[in-house]
């Protein structure tokens, strides 16, 4: 699928959902997505992503859905809060106190689910 198609795709699927996607590259037939969301904490939340590049926004959706399921599978609340609450001992700026991080990767989390969710329902 061609760049400009896909980005329309993309756009379509994440309305309404707290992530937006931009293409990195395509190449040998693969699509790397960046993937950006949106939390309470405005925390820079993005991850890259490789797909099979789609044929049809069937194939997208087919695709997407199973990254997003995978993404949400993967996601441990505790494990991330760990992380952050770990940053900031070590003199990283801006991460919020413990309560507040426990409440962003749940939040996180349930986005991931609720967009992977979203893309099931159209299949």
């Amino acid at each position: 699928m061609k760049a400009d198609k896909l980005e329309k795709y993309l756009d379509e699927l994440s309305d309404g959902t707290d992530f937006d996607f931009r293409i990195s590259e395509i190449k040998n037939g693969e699509v790397e997505l960046y993937m950006q969301g949106d939390n309470p904490c405005n925390e820079d939340w993005c991850t890259e992503i490789t797909i099979k590049n789609p044929k049809t926004k069937k194939e997208l959706i087919e695709t997407l859905h199973e990254k997003m399921w995978e993404l949400y599978d993967d996601f441990d609340v505790e494990e991330e809060t760990y992380l952050m609450l770990e940053a900031k001992r070590n003199g990283f700026q801006g991460v919020p106190g413990v309560v507040d991080l426990v409440h962003n990767e749940e939040y996180k989390e349930n986005a991931l689910k609720e967009f992977a969710e979203k893309l099931r329902d159209l299949l």
